[in-house]
């Protein structure tokens, strides 16, 4: 975090002002990308900073990276709303339980009386932090058999169940609970994985997207109906955003070329998969393996212009430039993939290589570090609701940013306060 803004209006002009303005205090020339939110204001501010940020590459043409988190949000909440009225029943029935002492030992005695075995009891979720609700509803399903107990002998539970126009939990209910919270983990770990700031996430992106659209599919599938309107619903928020290659940014395709096990490989597999799922029922193979392979030979000319761009900045002579384009580029892309393992690691890999590959190496140290949050693991679950404390809100705007800053270096140093040498003077002050 370098600097955190109070924006008076949503316009994307004054956002794109506010960003020039930070970007000049800080020194910072060259931007490659931007990661942002999926607001119309966004789009806005993209198109005003394409304007006026200098030394863009292909004119800004890749400059816009839509944050990944914001749109798996998306995705989840609209399952949300189809399993919301089994959501709201078993949270009810977990928050009456929680806050009456009688009713927590009564309920207590219920799981002894049906001998339920857990590590783990009922808790209750932060509504707009769905990795919350995936923990209720997880928990209260291994209790089923003491709620239908805890039924029989709480006669005002399901009174105060019926005055929220809630009503107790049936067989249904903890069929579907299961079935979401197993979801919900689903998502909770693409989340934390592609929200990470302590590796590299971009060249993971497009496999991630694919394993998501997979699962969706998965879930199409399924015999309940409830569960395969909520995948329909969920799909549609899905393809709007990631649905059409097109609207994935061109970097996130080059970083997958730049990862030494999968280079075009992968990105072949993930079209083909595509078009083969979207190919009308009388479409000929060999038109869709045509259309994979002018897909496939459009990303390829792209990170070759790319390349040719870094060329321009890196090499002296036109005789290097020839020579390094038909060496260097197409040397890499036609040597063998190197054998996947998820340990690997890309920096240190590209930093061994640097001598071999000069030009390709320098295009790996800037598209991998592209970020695909705006948001830090511990803060992706509920974007939506990031609102500074009450008892901060009458600081003004340049201390709230002090403060905000201050407290995200200090978190992130790696330097120990006290070093050794420090506390080795303090021991021999006394």
């Amino acid at each position: 975090m370098i600097n955190f803004k109070l924006v008076d209006s949503d316009d994307g002009d004054e956002i794109g002002s506010t960003i020039i303005k930070c970007l000049k205090e800080w020194g910072i020339e060259n931007v490659l990308t931007i990661t942002i939110g999926n607001a119309s204001s966004s789009d806005d501010a993209i198109s005003s900073l394409k304007s006026k940020l200098p030394n863009l590459f292909s004119d800004g043409k890749y400059l816009h990276i839509k944050c990944m988190i914001h749109i798996i949000n998306l995705v989840v909440k609209a399952g949300f709303k189809s399993q919301n009225n089994t959501i709201e029943r078993i949270r009810s029935a977990v928050r009456y339980i929680s806050v009456s002492p009688d009713g927590l030992d009564t309920f207590k005695s219920c799981v002894v009386g049906k001998k339920v075995e857990s590590e783990t009891f009922l808790c209750l979720d932060w509504p707009d932090r769905w990795n919350t609700t995936s923990d209720m509803l997880k928990r209260a399903s291994k209790f089923e058999k003491a709620f239908e107990l805890f039924e029989t002998k709480d006669p005002d539970f399901k009174r105060y169940l019926h005055h929220l126009k809630d009503d107790v939990p049936s067989r249904t209910d903890w069929i579907c609970a299961r079935k979401f919270a197993l979801l919900l983990d689903f998502f909770k770990r693409k989340t934390m994985q592609m929200s990470s700031t302590t590796y590299v996430t971009a060249n993971q992106f497009f496999s991630e997207v694919m394993d998501i659209d997979a699962h969706l599919r998965e879930l199409n599938n399924e015999t309940d109906s409830r569960f395969k309107r909520m995948a329909n619903t969920m799909q549609e928020i899905f393809d709007g955003y990631w649905g059409d290659r097109k609207k994935n940014c061109m970097f996130m395709y080059f970083a997958v070329i730049l990862d030494p096990r999968m280079k075009v490989e992968i990105i072949k597999y993930g079209f083909t998969k595509m078009c083969n799922l979207k190919k009308e029922p009388n479409t000929e193979q060999e038109a869709v393996d045509k259309m994979v392979e002018d897909m496939v030979k459009d990303v390829v000319d792209e990170f070759g212009l790319l390349f040719k761009e870094y060329e321009l900045m890196y090499q002296t002579t036109n005789s290097e430039k020839v020579e390094h384009f038909t060496t260097e580029l197409q040397k890499y892309l036609n040597d063998a993939t190197i054998p996947y393992n998820q340990e690997f690691d890309i920096l240190q890999w590209w930093k061994l290589n640097a001598s071999r590959y000069p030009t390709l190496s320098r295009m790996a140290k800037d598209i991998l570090a592209i970020p695909l949050s705006t948001v830090a693991t511990k803060s992706a679950f509920g974007i939506d609701k990031q609102v500074l404390a009450s008892d901060r809100s009458c600081l003004p705007a340049y201390l709230i940013e002090a403060l905000i800053c201050t407290h995200d270096w200090i978190r992130s140093s790696r330097k120990d306060v006290m070093n050794e040498d420090l506390a080795t003077s303090i021991l021999d002050d006394f």
